[in-house]
């Protein structure tokens, strides 16, 4: 079975909408459960050849089949097979600070570290969703 494309404001997203843009803010949800992920990702790849190497090369980047960079979420979804889910863009972008400061954003709009319904387990690298005993801690205190 083909795996779900990604889609922008309801259509599929091809490499001809990239149009010179950086990347993109994407949100991907289990259609049964509605379990979410939000992440962002870049089109094209900068990286050196090898250590000694002095120029980076840019290619593609694997955009096209990118599930998320948290383990958990990806073994969740190759557990539920990649047909469930949907796969949307919610922006794009111009340059990569912009993609980066849009998707920390959206992350905090949406409490992903407190919803138990988004898989994130960080924001940006440096704040963490509080370990399961500590939010069981805070539920009892607030009863």
């Amino acid at each position: 079975m083909e795996e779900p494309q990604w889609t922008f404001n309801g259509v599929p997203f091809t490499d001809d909408d990239i149009k010179g843009a950086a990347g993109f803010c994407y949100l991907i949800v289990h259609n049964e459960t509605g379990r979410k992920y939000i992440g962002r990702k870049y089109f094209e790849s900068k990286r050196k050849a090898n250590k000694k190497a002095k120029r980076r090369t840019t290619t593609e980047s694997d955009w096209k089949t990118y599930w998320g960079s948290s383990k958990t979420f990806s073994a969740e979804v190759e557990a539920h097979g990649k047909s469930g889910y949907s796969r949307i863009i919610l922006s794009i972008h111009k340059t990569r600070g912009d993609c980066n400061m849009t998707e920390v954003k959206e992350q905090f709009a949406r409490s992903v570290l407190e919803d138990d319904s988004y898989a994130n387990e960080n924001i940006s690298g440096k704040w963490r969703r509080a370990p399961k005993h500590i939010v069981e801690a805070r539920r009892i205190a607030k009863d």
